[in-house]
């Protein structure tokens, strides 16, 4: 090789050298900058309070900051209430406040929690709001900012497949990203952190997260976290029985309700009879297999094969037939105070409002009508409180159906 050629890929070297320095040199200060903006010079605590009880579709807060005081009112959704990995499997690994870290070997405040959790679980959107910054820091790793108001939340360490961007709108439950290892970690792990939005002179103002866990969980069914996201209360109901008397306790906002008689006036028989039945969905959070995104799975969905008689779990009269594009083919039956609904049947031709039935009496087949991916039967428990009114399909004071599949299988109450 001649002596200029050797000179040419001598120099190439050096640049391509001096290049790769460069550029891990404006990274690195990038971020730093960026670590820098988004880590706090110093921290503030802040308590929240609720100023009523959480029910209805409203949340009224007030907190403290700077020594003056804050009250204000909005939407339950708007504020994080929701667990970001609600229906995850997860562990606290790391709680907030003062910590003692064991690889640094010092004490240090601690914003947020830890949650361990598997690589790749859903993490949620605590509250609905927008996205108000996005990026990578070496501690945080790869994040994402949500701005509700007066709050905002911060997630990290997540995985590359961010599934919002930012300014997007997010609606609470909504996933926006997944539990990862990116940053400061030891392993897959979210870390969660809820903060007043307006900031002064790089002091941040820390909340909790458990404040807000915390308040949903002891708000009672209807404000639990888990029904939040979705607008749907749960209703808990109990059941004891004496002398062949069933007795169900329903704990409500109206205030406690109760009703008596026999088994068969309550929907505790299986509507497929007796067997095996899998349950392909149960009652609670799920992900939509038509739209891929969380809502409230206001029953439970049995399947079975196509045309399998579908009987009537408790005795009752006929309340409402129809069709709807998500139901298709489907029938109410009043038992009381409470209401079951049964969809997706094959047709409901033979029946009438009004209609008396008796438990076990067989009231259709299953189909496939409506918004399915195959033969089931979607089986709903409803409380309605307001029986002079009638029927209403607003009324979403929802029964977990598996609960009172398992007093009828037991024969027995609580």
């Amino acid at each position: 090789m001649s002596r200029r050629a050797t000179a040419r890929k001598i120099c190439q070297a050096l640049l391509y050298s001096l290049s790769a320095w460069l550029c891990a040199s404006i990274h690195a200060q990038a971020s730093r900058a960026d670590e820098s903006s988004i880590v706090p010079l110093s921290y503030e605590v802040v308590k929240i309070q609720l100023e009523s009880r959480l029910t209805g579709p409203e949340a009224s807060l007030r907190f403290s900051r700077d020594g003056v005081n804050h009250s204000e009112s909005g939407e339950r959704g708007a504020y994080p209430f929701l667990h970001p990995l609600e229906g995850q499997e997860f562990s606290l690994l790391r709680g907030f406040g003062m910590v003692n870290d064991e690889v640094w070997k010092k004490e240090f405040f601690h914003p947020g929690i830890d949650f361990a959790a598997a690589e790749g679980s859903p993490v949620l959107a605590a509250a609905s709001g927008r996205v108000s910054r996005s990026g990578y820091t070496a501690g945080y790793g790869l994040f994402l900012m949500l701005d509700h108001g007066s709050f905002s939340t911060l997630y990290s360490h997540l995985r590359k497949d961010l599934a919002v961007k930012r300014g997007q709108s997010v609606k609470v439950g909504q996933r926006i990203g997944s539990v990862g290892s990116t940053g400061m970690t030891t392993g897959p792990l979210l870390h969660y952190e809820i903060r007043l939005s307006k900031s002064k002179n790089g002091k941040l103002y820390a909340v909790n997260p458990a404040d807000f866990l915390d308040l949903a969980s002891k708000a009672g069914p209807k404000g639990s976290a888990a029904t939040l996201a979705f607008g749907a209360d749960v209703v808990l109901p109990s059941l004891t029985r004496k002398a062949g008397t069933f007795t169900l306790s329903y704990p409500v906002e109206e205030g406690p309700l109760q009703e008596s008689g026999p088994a068969s006036a309550f929907p505790l028989l299986h509507p497929l009879g007796k067997g095996n039945h899998i349950v392909d969905t149960g009652f609670g959070p799920r992900l939509n297999p038509f739209t891929k995104k969380r809502e409230f799975h206001t029953g439970i969905d049995i399947v079975s094969r196509w045309g399998a008689r579908v009987y009537a779990s408790g005795s009752g009269s006929i309340a409402k037939i129809g069709y709807e594009s998500g139901y298709g083919n489907y029938m109410i039956i009043r038992h009381g105070k409470l209401v079951s609904l049964y969809s997706h049947l094959k047709d409901t031709s033979g029946f009438k409002v009004g209609q008396k039935v008796n438990a076990g009496d067989c009231i259709g087949q299953i189909g496939n009508t409506g918004a399915t991916t195959g033969p089931h039967l979607h089986f709903e428990i409803r409380l309605v409180t307001d029986i002079d009114s009638g029927f209403k399909e607003a009324v979403k004071q929802l029964c977990d159906p598996a609960l009172f599949l398992s007093w009828g299988a037991e024969g027995s109450g609580d």
